[in-house]
């Protein structure tokens, strides 16, 4: 299951009526028993994605360009 927000989907302003803008956020959930590749999102803007949190590895850090495929273990987010 994968889940992406725009942060410039934002409808929101502020005080000044300016348009707020957030960064992208992709979030891939697996209940497989094998572990998936899967393509990261190529968005307009977009140089790279930054690795948060990964739930097979409390340590893990990464930094991937946009597009680029990537692996997520099995049953982990």
């Amino acid at each position: 299951l994968g889940l992406f927000l725009a942060g410039n989907g934002l409808k929101e302003t502020d005080e000044l009526g300016r348009r707020l803008q957030d960064e992208h956020l992709v979030l891939i959930l697996s209940s497989s028993h094998e572990d998936l590749e899967f393509k990261l999102p190529d968005v307009a803007g977009c140089d790279q994605w930054e690795l948060l949190i990964d739930t097979a590895d409390d340590g893990a850090e990464q930094m991937l360009p946009c597009g680029q495929p990537t692996r997520l273990m099995a049953r982990s987010a």
